[in-house]
């Protein structure tokens, strides 16, 4: 991308034509072809990729913030750590859903998981009576709940065959770097805490804290169900996908466990009214979070 043709050629920008607006967008345009061309390209996951990509958003960010301040605008109070998806710039918002996306479409049979993923934990907020906002930032929060195996080796994220100890402790970093990469885009802090907890079992079991029971964020509670929802009914290299039926069964009888039983109930019951209780990826339209 040559912004320099698109914004007047061979025109000289000097101090008293400065626009912090127009360096705003600037920025994220740089950010966007950047990452762009990174997720386009047949990228390898590890840790050098993680930390390529970390850095970059963490630039971004910094860079932003200080424009933001250079405007006259107190980041602080303009952008707290609550204030949600809509207080970042949709560039940045993009980027990650791009890299949630890309990581699914690394194995055909992981593609369109974050997507379908999305797709349950919605249900289950709208069956929760939440608010639009509180729904959006579930089904974003669906969306990115992978986003950290960004930084597990290829060799062990697509392997076609059970996982060693080492591996397997290996695999189970990908919530720490999902909480990592979030980590600079303080909007998103609650997204980050159900991406950082949504293997953590309702008994205290799961990791990475073993937390229990309302300790676990609402959020993290709602996408674990989806997110084994959607991987007991899907096909794997390991195993072939089991009927929804099969997949609502497993669900109640791991509730109180794995799962928060309330959660559960919920999610059986409106799968039970669905016409179509699996979710095929081409029956996904785009939205603006996923």
């Amino acid at each position: 991308m040559y912004l320099s043709k698109h914004q007047g050629g061979n025109a000289v920008s000097t101090a008293d034509h400065f626009d912090p607006g127009e360096a705003k967008k600037w920025k994220k345009d740089v950010l966007e072809a950047y990452l762009g061309v990174t997720l386009k390209r047949l990228f390898a996951t590890g840790p050098d990729a993680f930390e390529e990509i970390y850095q970059r958003l963490k630039q971004f960010t910094e860079s932003l913030a200080a424009t933001e301040a250079g405007n006259g605008v107190t980041v602080a109070q303009e952008v707290p750590e609550d204030a949600g998806p809509q207080a970042l710039p949709q560039a940045v918002l993009d980027t990650v859903t791009s890299l949630a996306f890309a990581i699914d479409a690394k194995d055909h049979y992981t593609q369109g998981h974050s997507q379908k993923v999305s797709a349950y934990a919605a249900l289950i907020a709208e069956a929760m009576e939440m608010s639009d906002a509180e729904i959006d930032e579930i089904r974003l929060g669906a969306v990115l709940h992978d986003i950290g195996k960004v930084g597990i080796p290829e060799q062990i994220l697509n392997k076609s065959g059970p996982l060693n100890p080492d591996e397997w402790e290996t695999m189970k970093s990908h919530v720490v770097f999902g909480a990592k990469i979030l980590e600079p885009l303080k909007p998103l802090a609650r997204i980050r805490e159900m991406v950082h907890h949504h293997h953590e079992y309702f008994d205290g079991s799961g990791y990475p804290e073993a937390l229990r029971a309302e300790q676990i964020p609402l959020g993290a509670r709602i996408v674990a169900v989806a997110d084994a929802y959607d991987t007991i009914t899907s096909d794997r290299t390991y195993k072939k996908g089991r009927s929804a039926e099969e997949a609502l069964a497993e669900l109640e009888r791991c509730a109180n466990a794995q799962f928060d039983a309330r959660i559960v109930e919920i999610f059986v019951r409106v799968m039970r009214q669905q016409a179509n209780p699996i979710i095929e990826v081409a029956s996904l339209t785009p939205s603006r979070n996923s």
